[in-house]
């Protein structure tokens, strides 16, 4: 082969190399400006929906503080009624109790000592009394 015709291959294929390196780096800058406007669009997107959650965890917190403030409320006007309630189921079997310690003593109080015949018409009372109560009762 002519050393003229080797040359011009050598510079052709020299050329073709560079032309193809060039269209590689022209392409591949192409890719990456899109790949880089996509991730600018991306990061954009996240902001505006990072921005949006924030909002919304901020609101969502301020009610969780209320319903909690509700909740302590609750509990402590709860415990205050408890206590009103044991006091006064306290205090009704006190009074409970004196009414049937009362009652007691009232039914379980000696009768005066009687000899059968001493006096007749205290005895009709009472069985008259106890009829009635039994009646009562029944």
């Amino acid at each position: 082969m002519n050393p003229i015709k080797l040359e011009l291959v050598g510079i052709l294929c020299a050329v073709a190399l560079v032309i193809g390196a060039a269209g590689g780096w022209l392409v591949n800058g192409w890719r990456l400006g899109t790949q880089l406007e996509h991730a600018k669009t991306e990061l954009a997107t996240c902001s505006g929906s990072l921005a949006r959650t924030e909002d919304a965890n901020k609101a969502f917190a301020g009610a969780v503080a209320d319903q909690t403030r509700s909740i302590r409320a609750l509990e402590a006007s709860t415990l205050a009624r408890d206590a009103r309630a044991a006091a006064a189921a306290a205090k009704a079997a006190e009074q409970g109790k004196a009414i049937t310690a009362k009652a007691d003593a009232i039914l379980n109080r000696p009768l005066p000592a009687t000899v059968a015949g001493d006096c007749p018409a205290l005895e009709v009372d009472l069985d008259e009394a106890v009829r009635e109560r039994k009646g009562r009762q029944q």
